[in-house]
């Protein structure tokens, strides 16, 4: 949920949700495979999204400038999806081995980043350590700026959410400065339960309860910055609680929670 009005006001489809004002429908992950960019672009060329993420480091990038040209006058909120988790790296594999695996691909989850930074871990090697994060993001954000020329790069977020780690957040601050990206997600998810939690409880739906605390508190660590870099954010967002089991119920349930909060 953000602030800025609406690319495209069509109704959500959802019960009881117009969209209008202040709810933007995004899709992360595009560039994960050919069918998932195809289908997130014929998404948007739909009508039914108002923006994407992109992947600097997706194999398939001469497909974004063909599907952009046939759609020139289509608006679109683009973000730079920053990865440190899957695929082939932008940057050369020797210049980034704290990154990959044996095979030269990213290697990193969400448990492994705060192992790598934890405060037991001499600093010196985990300076090292976010000096080639940041060389790598920036390297994914110069690709996305070619795959989408001449559109504008209007936010950055993360894959998995690790921007939202502190020390990842001041890169990813810091890199929004040097590429004039005038927005970055800080992830605010209300919570909320719809009215039926039968098909919702499970194991994947209490870790994600727990992500969804752990994001909640690194948002208040991380919205000084953003504010002090004059970076807008979304008020609130949807999509961490029910990750993988995304549904017209819980995303109508999330959307209510989250203008009782005020977005």
């Amino acid at each position: 949920m953000v602030t800025t009005p609406l690319l495209q006001p069509p109704e959500t489809g959802f019960p009881g949700v117009q969209r209008g004002g202040s709810v933007s429908i995004h899709a992360d992950d595009m560039g994960a495979t050919r069918a998932v960019t195809q289908r997130i672009f014929s998404a948007w060329e739909n009508g039914l999204l108002d923006g994407f993420s992109i992947f600097g480091n997706c194999d398939h990038p001469e497909l974004f400038s063909s599907r952009f040209a046939s759609s020139q006058d289509r608006p679109a909120r683009i973000a730079a999806h920053l990865n440190l988790w899957e695929g082939r790296p932008v940057t050369p594999a020797v210049n980034i081995p704290g990154l990959v695996d044996r095979s030269g691909f990213l290697d990193l989850n969400f448990t492994d980043l705060l192992r790598r930074l934890s405060a037991g871990n001499p600093r010196r090697a985990k300076m090292a350590f976010l000096a080639q994060i940041e060389r790598e993001w920036r390297a994914q954000i110069e690709a996305v700026l070619g795959m989408i020329w001449p559109r504008p790069l209007t936010a950055l977020d993360g894959h998995l959410h690790m921007h939202m780690v502190p020390a990842l957040f001041r890169i990813a601050v810091r890199l929004a400065g040097d590429y004039n990206i005038p927005e970055i997600r800080i992830v605010r998810e209300p919570f909320h339960l719809p009215r039926s939690l039968r098909r919702t409880w499970s194991k994947r739906f209490v870790a994600n309860c727990v992500k969804r605390e752990l994001l909640w508190r690194y948002a208040a660590m991380n919205t000084p910055k953003a504010d002090t870099a004059s970076l807008s954010s979304p008020d609130r967002m949807i999509g961490i609680l029910y990750s993988g089991m995304m549904s017209r119920p819980n995303i109508a349930s999330g959307i209510a929670a989250a203008r009782r909060q005020g977005a």
